[in-house]
């Protein structure tokens, strides 16, 4: 609430300005209501509600020194084709500067589809890098320091098999899983939301999931093995704050499951993070990151009873693009793609994916990536947006609105609780319909011009837009990949590998880690579809509800 002296200042202002104030026009925030034209201050908050950089509740950053200490990981989202494309792509990012690798995977990859079956041909490395057993993962990794830099592996729902296949590449090479940083999208519930890439019924999904914490907080101690996704929600159609309402709620499901399994809240809670969209919104933006760490700090220590400062601190990746992103002059989104990287820096995000001004409609060519990559290099090293720790902090207008998505959020959570949780409430389609409807709503703005997009509702011109470049896709991966799975069934030891899966389906039946026997398939050089459709004989398919 404003102070009583900035009421009476505020009130007086507005009774002066009548006028003006009555020919405004109407902006409608990140939160669904409209702006103010201005903001005056607020009652001094509480430590516990601000604080300072790097303290409880870490509303201004996670670290003391802000950008000051550490720079953001700046990394790109990249991957098409076989193994030895994505290697190439990979060593032409390094030598520009990316901070490790962030792989993307074929549609067939991520819902559990070898390349060589008949319904994943068509799209094998399309979207993403075609991956079937170990041999890819040696060729892809082929030559990289991968005990020396950051590694991102985005498989969603198939993310337990495609580790255990890396983990066995890496073996292979003589590196150890402790050995291994970066992390793995593993929130499989926001497939079921928001992505309709799921395979089983979401009991045995998190079944997976808590799978995975348990083995990385053993073994790979410096990895992050569960990545809480709001991107995938808010491409959907979400509003910002459901995007982290319901990706924090995806995120309560996890913890509450790992400690029903008897994990320790901070053996697996130190090891967590979380990405967001930034859009063009850049100062409500970075309201929403200040919002998040505040609601995650004390949703760990009040409900999860987390006793380690760095359980408590939420650790933000960005990624900027998505639908953000126009087809129309598509140069434009160079200048979308910095107003997210801003938002996202004066928020304090920890790393960023900035995808290619090109990615509204195909993979990124080697110089729109390079430019997305020296967007980011610009904002870091050549402006003073990483001057200071929350250079927004103290902001009327930004302390108002990280107050109000910190109080919209907790509200949309306290509805899924209330239903019992994300489970309940994406079996019953709660998530999805208030997602469909979101996103209609803001279909209706875009075409109505409620909400301005230039060279799509506002400005269009009268030009032909010139040629795209695009990505040509290599149409003889699927045949590449036909012939490399041949050879591997040829020439693997048959006994072993049917040995491995008879254990696989066995232990799913109980309530084993899986993890170890997944790699164990992956030793005896069985494949991502192979292993998949074996669990699924045991698990089941989800099907979707009804909307």
């Amino acid at each position: 609430m404003p102070t009583s002296d900035a009421q009476d200042q505020l009130a007086s202002w507005r009774e002066a300005n009548a006028r003006v104030l009555a020919r405004a026009s109407t902006r409608l925030g990140l939160v669904g209501e409209p702006l103010d034209v201005v903001y005056v201050p607020l009652q001094d908050p509480t430590p516990d509600q601000i604080g300072l950089p790097g303290e409880f509740p870490f509303t201004r950053s996670v670290y003391p020194a802000g950008y000051r200490d550490r720079l953001w990981q700046m990394r790109l989202y990249s991957g098409f084709g076989d193994a030895e494309s994505t290697n190439q792509r990979w060593r032409f990012l390094l030598d520009h500067g990316n901070m490790g690798v962030s792989a993307a995977f074929d549609l067939p990859t991520q819902v559990g589809l070898d390349s060589d079956e008949p319904q994943a041909a068509p799209e094998a490395g399309r979207v993403g890098v075609a991956v079937d057993c170990v041999r890819d993962f040696e060729r892809m990794f082929d030559g990289l320091p991968v005990d020396k830099m950051g590694i991102s592996l985005n498989a969603h729902s198939t993310a337990p098999f495609v580790l255990a296949l890396f983990l066995v590449a890496m073996e292979r090479r003589g590196i150890a899983p402790g050995q291994i940083n970066g992390s793995m999208t593993t929130d499989v519930l926001k497939d079921y939301v928001a992505r309709g890439t799921w395979i089983y019924p979401p009991a045995h999904g998190i079944r997976l999931v808590g799978d995975v914490l348990e083995y990385c907080s053993r073994e790979m101690p410096a990895f992050y093995p569960l990545v809480i996704r709001g991107p995938d929600i808010r491409d959907a159609g979400a509003t910002p704050i459901q995007e982290v309402a319901f990706a924090f709620a995806n995120a309560v499901t996890y913890l509450e499951y790992a400690q029903k399994r008897g994990l320790d809240i901070d053996a697996i809670a130190t090891r967590l993070s979380a990405q967001f969209y930034y859009y063009g919104d850049f100062l409500q933006e970075a309201a929403k990151t200040r919002a998040a760490r505040r609601i995650w700090a004390r949703l760990m220590r009040d409900r999860f009873g987390a006793k380690e400062r760095s359980s408590l601190l939420l650790r933000v990746t960005a990624s900027v693009g998505g639908t953000h992103f126009q087809v129309h002059e598509p140069e434009t989104n160079i200048v979308r793609g910095t107003l997210g990287c801003l938002g996202a820096v004066l928020g304090g995000c920890q790393g960023m994916l900035l995808a290619g001004y090109d990615e509204a409609f195909d993979i990124p060519t080697e110089d729109t990536a390079r430019i997305a990559l020296r967007t980011q290099q610009i904002v870091g090293y050549e402006s003073d947006a990483t001057a200071v720790a929350d250079p927004l902090g103290g902001s009327y207008f930004v302390e108002q609105v990280t107050d109000d998505i910190e109080a919209r959020v907790l509200k949309a959570m306290a509805e899924i609780d209330q239903m019992g949780g994300s489970v309940v409430a994406i079996e019953t389609g709660h998530m999805q319909r208030a997602i469909a409807k979101s996103a209609y709503q803001q279909e209706l703005r875009e075409q109505s011009g409620d909400k301005p997009i230039v060279a799509v509702n506002l400005h269009k011109g009268t030009t032909e837009p010139p040629e795209l470049v695009v990505h040509a896709p290599d149409g003889r991966v699927a045949e590449r990949q036909r012939q490399q799975l041949e050879a591997l069934r040829r020439d693997r030891d048959t006994t072993t590998a049917q040995a491995a899966l008879d254990r696989l389906r066995g232990a799913a039946v109980g309530d084993d880690n899986l993890m170890p026997l997944l790699m164990d398939c992956a030793r005896a050089d069985l494949t991502l579809g192979e292993m998949v459709s074996t669990l699924r004989t045991v698990f089941g398919e989800f099907k979707e509800p009804g909307l």
